[in-house]
């Protein structure tokens, strides 16, 4: 090798490793850091998931897992700003110190904001805003965290007493039976108060008189088919103001049902149990002491004016006496000790959440059964729920989420005019107590109309099944464009049962036979299968663009296409041929009637929205919504329904200088929505009679209305949202006035056209009007414990 040459190469290479030496520290000092640690809820210590934890001047982040930890890795050596951030809790900074190589850790706690002004709205909203930017009050309830404290067992539990504004109409004790949902008073005469309910953004039946017919007043309200252990969050809008992109059939608000669903992470599994009782606190005490005539053996009907001294006696003693001498004679058998008795409650559900980066999943699985004060009151059901999300990639999503419901229920109270046993025990006669009047025909030993022996006799069921799905494909491009399609199905299929078996009732006491309904004479039965299917389809997109760094718009446009039908099949009659039939075929066939029925409603409906930001605090919104229903009368025009609001964070705002009050927002909200008349009100109605030769023939029973048009609400309310003391205490205050127009009432028919009945005409007006007020207060707060109080009140 030439000297020159080996010279220069081994120069080159003492240099080349000089110089690596030099660089080696070099590359040491900027080598990259790790910082990682856990956020926590700093009021119950337990672990926050999906916390977006960043370093913004670094564009570097991540999320929390289940356990609430966090890693991020190649942290550049020096000092950054950390900052954790999740809707609903107040945003946290901290500077973390990182030297090449090392590993810094740092944990967070955070407290939850008192009026979340970035938390995600969907209902009403053309694919989900935040708060801050709609002008009308949203009630949300966090069913998750409620779930986990307090044993809830349908959604008047839930529901009643968390928000303002909405009532329940009463509180039944008949198991399997519901009330009605009442939003902001009553604004129809005719079509009832029953606001739209949504499961994951799609419309579901919303009837809150389903089942058989039964006594009470009692109803079904299919609401309580939901799982309340499969729920995430529920959202209420309260009326027209805010329901207006809903259009018809929305004036009575709309409910939201927003079901969990899968979470990142291992899979995470959880098991409930509940255990308890139904029971009526002491009824003897309830009733009372009553009184009633002394009786001799040789009564008659001046007895009360011949006797100087009354009687006393209680009913519900009265009627354990009956039962125990019953079964010690032989006459029958009650299954219990007394009249009421303790009704065994349980319920059992497991679920697990989890999945990747790609897909995640919920899954569950419940079984409850309650029985009622009375042995033969019971509700048996049966729930499996999956959802799934698949995120094909950065800008397209699906979430599925399907539920399947199989229930049996059995009634208390068997009949429209009865109301089972306590009605018999408070309207009782303790003149016959202790002997046969000659003139009572049959024998109540004191109970007013009916034995408990005949009422127990008596079958009143729903057997029920329900699937309920939906598809939500999400698209967004870049951060300007987003756009979602929602289709889905809630179909329902019921089997309702009235049940007057033959010579229904024992032996009394005494070993005489009992019949006191007169429908068992013969035996009597009515027969019904429902089958209600609501399908939906759902479009929004919404164009997203700033217009420098102050104005920000946001463009909607929006289609909904729904279909509602009720296909409902009925039989009924009496003459059983043996006190053991009980199905519909065993009835004599000349004393059977049939009834048919297909109802379907089809809605369309188009909006388009404008909504205008200024700096992230002031929020100007219009939006229009053109309506047609299949109910509308030919000569009826489709709809408009308009809406405006306005929002503005006063607090955000750089004159304000109030420190006691650090958060304080003003809104308000006009629009108007409707709801549509009834399926046949357009038509003119005809009823099938008997014609000449025993051949069925048809006459006019009511004239229909080809001008009839929806009812429409309009409705404007102004409200403040405020924060006070770092949050220790927070609330809201609405004032609404609502004007319902058009409303329907039943024009009678005149007798010159010849035609009976009346028609559906928009004659009617209701105007309502009322304010609603919440506050919750931090009482206090620690490590170990902590004490809240909601306070809520409102007036209509």
């Amino acid at each position: 090798m030439n000297t020159g040459f080996r010279s220069r190469v081994l120069s080159g290479l003492g240099a080349l490793v000089m110089a690596f030496l030099l660089v080696v520290p070099s590359i040491g000092a900027q080598q990259g850091g790790t910082v990682t640690g856990r956020v926590l809820d700093s009021q119950s210590g337990l672990p926050l998931a999906a916390v977006q934890v960043f370093i913004s001047a670094l564009d570097l982040g991540g999320l929390t897992q289940q356990n609430g930890r966090y890693l991020l890795q190649n942290v550049p050596a020096g000092t950054h700003t950390l900052t954790v951030a999740r809707i609903g809790y107040r945003t946290v900074e901290a500077q973390v110190s990182v030297g090449g190589g090392q590993t810094v850790e740092q944990n967070f706690g955070m407290a939850e904001e008192a009026l979340q002004l970035d938390e995600i709205i969907v209902t009403g909203t053309p694919g989900g805003t935040q708060r801050r930017a709609i002008g009308n009050a949203v009630a949300v309830v966090d069913v998750g965290d409620i779930v986990a404290d307090v044993a809830i067992t349908n959604f008047q539990d839930l529901l009643s007493g968390r928000t303002t504004g909405l009532q329940f109409t009463r509180l039944s004790g008949n198991v399997g039976t519901g009330s009605a949902i009442k939003i902001r008073g009553t604004g129809s005469f005719s079509l009832g108060v029953a606001p739209l309910i949504y499961v994951d953004g799609v419309r579901v039946n919303n009837d809150t008189g389903a089942g058989p017919t039964i006594g009470g007043g009692d109803g079904v309200n299919v609401l309580d088919d939901f799982n309340p252990e499969d729920i995430e969050s529920i959202e209420i809008i309260k009326g027209p103001a805010a329901a207006s992109l809903y259009g018809t059939e929305a004036s009575a608000g709309v409910i939201q049902i927003i079901t969990k669903k899968g979470q990142e992470g291992a899979p995470q599994f959880n098991i409930s149990i509940r255990q308890g009782t139904n029971f009526m606190t002491n009824p003897a005490g309830r009733l009372g002491q009553q009184w009633t005539c002394a009786t001799d053996p040789t009564p008659g009907p001046t007895d009360c004016q011949t006797q100087a001294s009354l009687t006393q006696y209680n009913m519900y003693d009265e009627g354990t006496r009956y039962i125990a001498l019953g079964e010690a004679n032989g006459g029958f058998d009650w299954p219990t000790e007394n009249l009421y008795s303790n009704g065994y409650t349980q319920a059992y559900n497991i679920d697990v959440r989890g999945g990747s980066n790609a897909i995640r999943y919920f899954v569950s699985a419940n079984y409850e059964n309650e029985e009622g004060v009375v042995w033969y009151n019971y509700d048996e059901t049966f729930r499996l729920r999956a959802n799934v999300s698949v995120v094909f990639s950065g800008d397209v999503s699906l979430d599925v989420s399907t539920q399947f419901i199989d229930g049996y229920t059995r009634f208390a109270a068997p009949t429209v005019a009865d109301g089972g046993i306590w009605q018999d025990l408070i309207w009782s006669n303790g003149y016959f107590l202790d002997y046969l009047n000659p003139t009572a025909s049959p024998r109540l030993k004191g109970f007013q109309e009916h034995l408990p022996t005949d009422v127990a006799d008596i079958e009143s069921t729903r057997d029920y099944t329900r699937f309920t799905g939906s598809a939500t494909l999400r698209h967004s491009y870049g951060d300007w464009l987003t756009q979602r399609l929602v289709i889905g199905i809630d179909k329902g299929w019921d089997i309702n049962r009235n049940l007057f078996p033959l010579e229904a009732g024992h032996l009394d006491v005494d070993g005489v036979p009992q019949s006191v309904y007169s429908e068992t004479d013969d035996g009597e039965m009515s027969y019904e299968r429902p089958v209600v299917t609501n399908s939906s389809f759902d479009y929004s997109i919404t164009a997203n663009y700033d217009l420098n760094d102050s104005f920000s718009f946001g463009t909607s446009f929006g289609a909904q296409y729904y279909v509602s039908s009720t296909d409902w099949f009925s039989n009924s009659g009496n003459g059983f041929a043996s006190p053991l039939s009980r199905t519909i075929n065993q009835l004599a066939t000349d004393k059977i009637s049939t009834t048919y029925a297909f109802l379907e409603n089809k809605s369309l409906g188009f909006y388009i929205q404008e909504q205008i930001g200024y700096e992230g605090r002031l929020f100007v919104t219009a939006s229009i919504r053109f309506d047609d229903n299949s109910t509308f009368g030919i000569d009826a025009p489709s709809q408009k329904y308009p809406n405006f609001q306005g929002t503005w964070v006063l607090s955000e705002e750089s004159f304000w200088n109030i420190d006691a009050i650090n958060s304080l927002r003003i809104r308000s909200a006009w629009g108007k929505a409707g709801r549509q008349p009834n399926v046949t009100s357009q038509f003119n109605n005809f009823t099938v009679i008997s014609g000449p030769g025993g051949q069925a023939a048809i006459r006019a029973s009511s004239p229909g209305n080809l001008a009839i048009e929806p009812e429409v609400s309009t409705e404007i309310e102004v409200g403040i949202d405020f924060a006070l003391f770092d949050d220790r205490a927070s609330g809201e205050f609405t004032y609404w006035q609502r004007k319902d127009e058009n409303a329907l009432l039943a024009k009678p028919s005149l007798s010159s056209t010849g035609i009976p009945g009346s028609t559906q005409t928009n004659l009617g007006r209701i105007d309502n009007w009322g304010w609603e007020a919440q506050l919750s207060l931090a009482v206090y707060q620690g490590r170990s414990f902590s004490v809240d109080l909601d306070l809520g009140a409102d007036h209509t």
